[in-house]
This record gives structure tokens, C-alpha cells and sequence, in this order.
């Protein structure tokens, strides 16, 4: 290719033959000493092994910035000799490129470099299909008309605007299928309300203000009754005395939490701390008409004060007795349930009126 002999075989004379006029032999000659330059760097390259030179990253010389002035490439009869490169490539979310696997190990968990950047250029020879791991597809376009995923809701967004019935000071949501019933505390009141028993002359509590608050609780509202009330629990049924829960009471409760007997005056009222730790673990309501003003100072534990303290006038439910017709009925207030949901009110507001625990009817 130095001479030009390539050139003598064919028909007419050559190009640089006496038949050419001086111009166009030293455009060919500038011609045939590029050719010659894209050979010597070809063979360069090829002693070095493909590094070095002008070699590019994937091996191979690197074509000029422009093709040389009179040279017509034959595009029809090129073949390619370089391997090919397959470019990194990223599917869906995930920032790891493809890399082809080793024959007989294709599914076992290649290793990406770093950032996403392969650690070895994946090649595939010319003529051979990509045999690694198919890209994750993709998500369809959203059709015209169709409503789009639903985003998460900003944090600043208020407690009870979250779910459909609200979160705690915890972030946890309220379980408003079920109710935490002090026993104790409706069935004094219904000897109180509708027996007319006086405190210091009677025995106060009666099952059968239990029976009522319950079969109400169920039936009308819907609701599922956790019972609490101290074992061996003396009370009243149907003239009699008895000291255990009677079964259609219990048939009606999903449970009875029985709060043990225990000696000191700090625990004189242990069933109504157990009241609010039990609705505190379920996150639901309790019925109860005691304040709880002691527990909401005094009460050892602070996660369960600061959630009373928080989600009492929510989730506290009080009632009361119709003393000549004997019926059961909740006071639900006048205020909307997602203003409740909120929390306590800002501003100075008095607390509710203190109430002080006293249980003559045990």
C-alpha cells in the first residue's frame, strides 16, 4: 500500500501516471500519505496489545476528526471487526447497570460497580444476543381519564385527617370498634341512679347496670366490650350476692380483665388504672364517668399519662341512667369527633372538675 501498486491493475493509466496533470498527482499523493498514517496507527495499536496509541477505552483505533479530501468510503462492503459494546444500562428504580453473566451461571446475582458503574465492560461479540437478566418493564402511561397513585400525605397534615378515625400523640390509629368498660363504675351508678340505694346505708353496685350498658354497647352501637373489674368481685344479681361475673355478661364481652386485690391505699383504685392502661395497649376508647384528675397528674407511667392527657376527651366515653325508665344512653357532647381527634385545645382552658376516688360500695 506504500507504492500504490494497488492501483496499477486497473483499466486506463494509474493516477499517477504521466497522463494526470501535476495537481491531481499531489492531491493523491497527500491522499495515499494519510491512508499510509491510518495503517501505521492500526499497527501500533495492534503491538500494543489495544492500550496505548490512540487507542480508544473499548479497543480499536479511533477514526480521524474528518474524512481525508478525495477518499469515498464503500459502506456496502464494510464488515465489522471490533466487538461490539454494550453500553450500562438502567432498568425501573434500580441504579445497577446489566452485565452479562458467565456461561452457566446466568440468575446468580452479578456484582455492580460502584455508583451504579460496572466494575468490567460488559462485551458481546458481534452477531450474539444479550443473555443476562431482563430489565424490570416498566410502569404503563396513564391513560387519558385515568386517576393517578395517590401520594403520601404531607407530615404537617392534622392527626385525624390521616387515617379515617385518627392517630394518637404516637402516631398510632384509634381503634374505635372497641370500648374499655369500668364495670364498677356503672353498675354504682346504676344502684345510685335507678335502685335508689344510698351510699352510706347500701350496697351500691348491681350487675344488672352492667347488663344494660353492655347489651347497649353491642347491639345498638356496635361495639366490642373489654371488661375490667376486681377478681372475687362482691355485687349484687337479681337479689342475690355474688362474687363472680355472671356468664351472659361475659358471653357478651370479647374479654374480662380481672384487676388482682391489692393492700396500701395506693392501690385502692387499681381498677381504674388498669381501665386506662388497657385502653392505652388497644388504643380505644373507655367508659368510664370518673375524671381521672389524680391519674392525670399522678399516673408512673408518662407514655400512658401523656396519652390520656392528650386523647382522654376523645376517647373517653361518659354515660348515664334514665332514672324512671332505667335505660342506658352515652353522652357523646356537642363538639365534631375530628376537632376531638386533634388533641387538647390550645389556649387556657380549665381542666375538668376533680373528682376524688372512693369506692364504699366494695
Amino acid at each position: 500500500a506504500a507504492n500504490g501498486s494497488q492501483f496499477n491493475d486497473r483499466k486506463g493509466p494509474t493516477p499517477a501516471g504521466p497522463g494526470r496533470p501535476p495537481q491531481d498527482r499531489a492531491a493523491f499523493q497527500q491522499t495515499l500519505q494519510q491512508l499510509q498514517e491510518l495503517d501505521n496507527q492500526k499497527l501500533q495499536h495492534a503491538g500494543h496489545g489495544g492500550h496505548g496509541g490512540h487507542g480508544g477505552p473499548h479497543g480499536g483505533p479511533q477514526p480521524p476528526n474528518h474524512p481525508p479530501p478525495g477518499y469515498k468510503a464503500d459502506w456496502k462492503r464494510f464488515t465489522p471487526t471490533a466487538k461490539r459494546v454494550l453500553a450500562p444500562r438502567k432498568g425501573g428504580n434500580s441504579d445497577e447497570a446489566m452485565e452479562p453473566e458467565p456461561a452457566g451461571h446466568a440468575g446468580h446475582g452479578h456484582q455492580p460497580g460502584h455508583a451504579g458503574i460496572p466494575s468490567e465492560t460488559a462485551v458481546i461479540p458481534a452477531g450474539q444476543r444479550w443473555a443476562g437478566p431482563t430489565p424490570p418493564s416498566m410502569p404503563p402511561p396513564t391513560s387519558f381519564g385515568s386517576r393517578p397513585p395517590t401520594p403520601n400525605p404531607p407530615s404537617n397534615m392534622p392527626p385525624h385527617m390521616h387515617g379515617q378515625h385518627g392517630m394518637d400523640n404516637e402516631g398510632r390509629p384509634y381503634d374505635l370498634e372497641r370500648v374499655v368498660v369500668n364495670f364498677a363504675n356503672v353498675g354504682a351508678t346504676y344502684g345510685v341512679r335507678v335502685l335508689k340505694r344510698v351510699k352510706d346505708r347500701d350496697y351500691l353496685f348491681d350487675y344488672e347496670g352492667v347488663r344494660r350498658c353492655i347489651r347497649h354497647l353491642t347491639q345498638k352501637r356496635g361495639l366490642r366490650v373489654i371488661g375490667v373489674i376486681f377478681e372475687n368481685f362482691h355485687g349484687a344479681e337479681n337479689g342475690r350476692d355474688v362474687f363472680q361475673v355472671p356468664a351472659d355478661i361475659s358471653a357478651m364481652c370479647e374479654s374480662i380483665e380481672l384487676t388482682p386485690r391489692l393492700l396500701g391505699h395506693r392501690h385502692k383504685c387499681a381498677d381504674d388504672e388498669m381501665t386506662i392502661k388497657c385502653a392505652y395497649r388497644r388504643n380505644c376508647r373507655f367508659l368510664d364517668n370518673d375524671n381521672y384528675q389524680d391519674w392525670r397528674s399522678n399516673l408512673a407511667d408518662d407514655a400512658v399519662r401523656a396519652w390520656l392527657l392528650h386523647c382522654q376527651e376523645f376517647l373517653q366515653m361518659k354515660f348515664y341512667f334514665d332514672s324512671g325508665l332505667g335505660e342506658f344512653d352515652i353522652l357523646e357532647g356537642n363538639i365534631p369527633e375530628k376537632r376531638l381527634a386533634q388533641g387538647p385545645s390550645q389556649g387556657p382552658t380549665q381542666g375538668p372538675a376533680k373528682r376524688t376516688c372512693s369506692r364504699q360500695w366494695r
